[in-house]
């Protein structure tokens, strides 16, 4: 298996060593687990197009150019295939995919013939033949969108990046930001990326619900109709 190495990029988070590590894969399994929810809960006739993300693994390493000769990495599986970024934790989205003068194959992508995911006859006959084609840039966004309703308003991901295989329709995902809401307004409870409740403002700033938000009856949202925790709720950790 090839294996891709990853260290902390300032030498703050160098000397934190593990602890970074550990809050970083902690992240991504928290993002995982708001995928395999947004898995189980696409339209029934398409459940193909899943989104995941990568498993990381922390090693210790010994190293004479670090202190105490320990060295911390995060090591994933190497992603196979075009890497891409569909949107990023200030509100930013990868090009226009929902433009309905979009060609059929997406700048970007490797050229296959499913690119675009045209609805099929089945689901004309649920009464969905008149909305628009499904594009494969739609579903990371969708998932962002997802990943705020489905918890309540409590956490959304972005900074979506990684593979998007188009034989099988799957995304293979990694390095997410997760913004979390706290009833506090205190921000970063997932790292410096973790902008909080302005992170999700950022995202509606920007974010039109394309099909597959409407098929999966994703509510529209702007920065002031946002879903608020009471702040006398007690959160559980």
């Amino acid at each position: 298996m090839r294996l891709v190495a990853k260290e902390a990029r300032d030498l703050e988070n160098h000397h934190r060593g593990r602890k970074f590590h550990e809050t970083f894969a902690r992240i991504q399994l928290d993002a995982a687990k708001l995928a395999e929810g947004f898995t189980k809960s696409l339209p029934h006739l398409r459940s193909d197009w899943h989104v995941s993300f990568v498993p990381t693994t922390i090693y210790g390493c010994h190293d004479n150019d670090y202190v105490h000769g320990q060295a911390w990495i995060l090591v994933e599986p190497e992603l196979d295939g075009k890497f891409m970024n569909w949107n990023n934790n200030a509100g930013a989205v990868r090009g226009n995919a929902f433009a309905k003068t979009e060609p059929a194959i997406t700048p970007g992508f490797r050229v296959g013939p499913m690119v675009v995911l045209e609805e099929s006859d089945e689901d004309e006959s649920q009464g969905d033949g008149d909305l628009a084609p499904i594009h494969i840039d739609d579903i990371p966004q969708a998932f962002s969108h997802f990943s705020y309703e489905y918890s309540s308003g409590r956490q959304l991901v972005c900074d979506l990046q990684g593979v998007w295989n188009t034989m099988d329709l799957s995304g293979l995902l990694t390095d997410p930001v997760v913004h979390y809401v706290c009833t506090t307004g205190k921000r970063h409870k997932n790292g410096a990326t973790d902008k909080g409740l302005q992170g999700v403002k950022k995202f509606f700033e920007t974010h039109l619900c394309c099909a597959l938000c409407e098929k999966m009856d994703l509510p529209s949202r702007t920065p002031s109709s946002l879903i608020f925790v009471p702040q006398n709720t007690v959160l559980q950790e």
